[in-house]
């Protein structure tokens, strides 16, 4: 299995401990934009892979198949 470069969160980077007595706005700097970006897109590539597969799992070619099955019995 190839290594990937894997870019959702991590805890590394988590260093936002906000007490309940800071009342200041945060801001994000350009890296944690980034960052977060990176890990959307993933997101989204995840569920086209996902619906992909559920579109083949239940997609037309496989209900034919299902009924075809079902008919020989």
């Amino acid at each position: 299995m190839k290594p990937t470069e894997d870019d959702r969160y991590d805890s590394v980077y988590d260093d936002s401990i906000v007490s309940l007595n800071d009342v200041r706005k945060t801001r994000l700097s350009l890296r944690q934009i980034n960052r977060v970006r990176k890990a959307a897109e993933i997101h989204t590539k995840e569920k086209e892979k996902e619906l992909d597969f559920v579109r083949q799992m239940y997609g037309m070619v496989a209900q034919a198949q299902a009924e075809a099955a079902a008919g020989a019995i």
